[in-house]
């Protein structure tokens, strides 16, 4: 499998340089080499390919339409949800509370929109962005917030 990525990057790359490639495919060859397209958030990527796709010759302008229809109308869901999560935290008061801790709600709600994007899942960002939180939370007490001493109670209390 190395081989055949080797390989295929090489050739790719080779494409590229010689310039014998579409502008449009090139462009979609030159991200993939970028990052490949499973590391990639399937929804933001969609969007990429659909100003792509935009200006090939052979495009079908419904498609076009529809796929930003969909995409804006996921764009909503999430902002919704985000804005719920917002309330949630700030309802909370962890923030005010624990002022040593990253506050970095939206950075955890991004993460898990890149495992669950699908706008049925909102239970599912949901509950990924408050575990993350609290591992965070976590992590920051342990990082910058405590004695050997009291680690060692808050980690007894904790498996508990």
């Amino acid at each position: 499998m190395d081989e055949a990525i080797s390989f295929t990057t090489k050739h790719l790359r080779d494409h590229l340089e010689m310039g014998n490639i579409e502008p449009n495919l090139a462009a979609q060859v030159s991200r993939s080499l970028e990052i490949p397209l499973l590391w990639r958030m399937r929804r933001s990527e969609a969007r990429w390919y659909m100003d792509v796709y935009e200006k090939e010759e052979s495009m079908n302008p419904h498609l076009v339409q529809l796929a930003k229809m969909d995409f804006n109308m996921l764009q909503a869901t999430f902002q919704r949800d985000l804005t719920n999560m917002l309330g949630w935290w700030r309802n909370l008061g962890m923030a005010t509370k624990l002022t040593f801790a990253r506050d970095r709600l939206v950075e955890s709600f991004i993460s898990s929109v890149g495992i669950a994007y699908e706008p049925q899942y909102a239970r599912c960002r949901e509950w990924l962005t408050k575990v993350m939180k609290f591992v965070l939370i976590i992590d920051d007490v342990y990082d910058m917030n405590g004695s050997l001493d009291e680690l060692e109670l808050f980690t007894d209390a904790v498996e508990r």
